[in-house]
């Protein structure tokens, strides 16, 4: 009994810096998953509409996608543009392979400057 109490004793502290770098791992992981989705939606945002907005990708605990982007609301082609972009990259609801996301839209500062080149094709096309 003492020869296994003494085993217990002597593998706790190896248990718990193993448990401790399994959590850290799957942390990175995470971290990466998320930074990659960032990318991913940014440059399909970036491609149809240019470098109007950035977006911020996160992920709950329950492993929804929420990207949240913000975007001037009064102008509807480039909300269109930004949808089909995040739509692009995590599926149509209900394909089959499409992730869970929600995107939140949130107003952006109203700039006095005219509109970058990549959107004024946007408009023009529409």
């Amino acid at each position: 009994m003492r020869v296994l109490l003494g085993v217990v004793v002597a593998l706790t502290p190896v248990a718990v810096v193993a448990g401790l770098l399994a959590l850290a791992t799957w942390r990175d992981r995470r971290s990466a998953a998320r930074l990659a989705r960032q990318v991913e939606v940014t440059d399909a945002v970036d491609r149809r509409v240019g470098a109007v907005v950035a977006a911020h990708v996160a992920r709950g605990w329950r492993g929804r996608w929420r990207v949240i982007v913000r975007a001037p609301l009064d102008r509807p082609l480039v909300l269109a543009a930004i949808l089909a972009a995040v739509e692009e990259v995590f599926g149509s609801p209900g394909a089959p392979g499409a992730e869970a996301c929600e995107l939140v839209l949130t107003r952006a500062p109203v700039s006095s400057r005219r509109p970058a080149p990549a959107l004024a094709r946007v408009v023009e096309a529409a």
